[in-house]
């Protein structure tokens, strides 16, 4: 018998201040056929703006880094976030996987790569 997890949202931020609440969600999670989805040059920089100016977005990246696989939250992308994941040890949930092509990116080292050489800056959470 599989276990189900409940994770509540609200433990971490309040979506109702969330500066995004409302807007297109294709701002924030790209289409897969297009390679904005590991952070390059079609990354919605709308999204980016409207996390950094969010009261919310330090929470909402703590959520995303622990459940959200996928889009941009808290202002970092897929590869960004993968990137904090690994260098604080945390592991996503077995029913909230990373997408295919994140896990393509980090077999062959393409995440550490890419980060590398980026001005990418972990901030004080």
């Amino acid at each position: 018998m599989s276990e189900t997890v409940s994770v509540n949202i609200e433990d971490f931020y309040d979506p109702q201040k969330a500066a995004c609440r409302g807007m297109d969600a294709e701002i924030f999670f790209p289409n897969a056929e297009r390679k904005d989805r590991l952070g390059g040059a079609h990354v919605s920089k709308e999204a980016v703006v409207v996390c950094n100016g969010c009261e919310v977005r330090k929470g909402c990246l703590e959520y995303s880094l622990h459940y959200e696989p996928i889009g941009v939250w808290g202002g970092y992308t897929e590869v960004e976030r993968e990137y904090l994941r690994r260098r604080r040890g945390i592991q996503l949930p077995i029913f909230r996987q990373q997408s295919t092509y994140i896990k393509r990116a980090n077999s062959r080292g393409s995440i550490e790569r890419r980060m590398r050489n980026t001005n990418f800056r972990e901030e004080d959470l």
